[in-house]
């Protein structure tokens, strides 16, 4: 049985040495579905909800902790982060509920912990146009400058 005010893997800090930790993520999920699927007032906000109440009622039987990770992963893409669900939500975190609900911010973290383990590195480095900037000044520049000059 999951506990609605068991918070102790809420954390929307990515310095939090829980942020991106899968398990702490996967138990906070479960929890969020539950509370979610038992509340069910964001139905008509986004596609992420009907899928989510579809998958827990149709897929798992009303068990959050059987969904598996690709239907997982299509619930977290179809939040496109809009935002209306919390300020519709009777249970968040700025409301000071015990729950500590942030569903956007929850799918967000989901998103940023997927992406922490699949960006390949030349993806990482093209992304950070500043480093990459800094890294190719200097004598890297000079270097290629003079090659580039060189006609064979």
């Amino acid at each position: 049985m999951i506990s609605y005010s068991d918070t102790s893997n809420v954390t929307y800090d990515p310095f939090d040495e829980k942020y991106f930790d899968q398990q702490s993520l996967t138990s906070e999920l479960n929890r969020s579905f539950e509370i979610c699927h038992g509340c069910r007032l964001c139905f008509k906000f986004c596609p992420a909800f009907p899928s989510l109440f579809d998958l827990v009622d149709n897929k798992v039987d009303g068990d959050v902790t059987k969904i598996d990770d690709k239907d997982r992963k299509k619930v977290i893409g179809e939040c496109f982060q809009c935002k209306l669900c919390y300020i519709n939500c009777p249970y968040t975190d700025q409301d000071g509920h015990e729950y500590n609900m942030n569903f956007p911010a929850l799918l967000q973290r989901a998103v940023h912990v997927d992406s922490k383990k699949k960006i390949p590195f030349r993806e990482k480095f093209l992304q950070d146009a500043d480093r990459a900037g800094k890294m190719n000044t200097g004598l890297i520049s000079y270097l290629v400058n003079f090659t580039m000059n060189i006609r064979l």
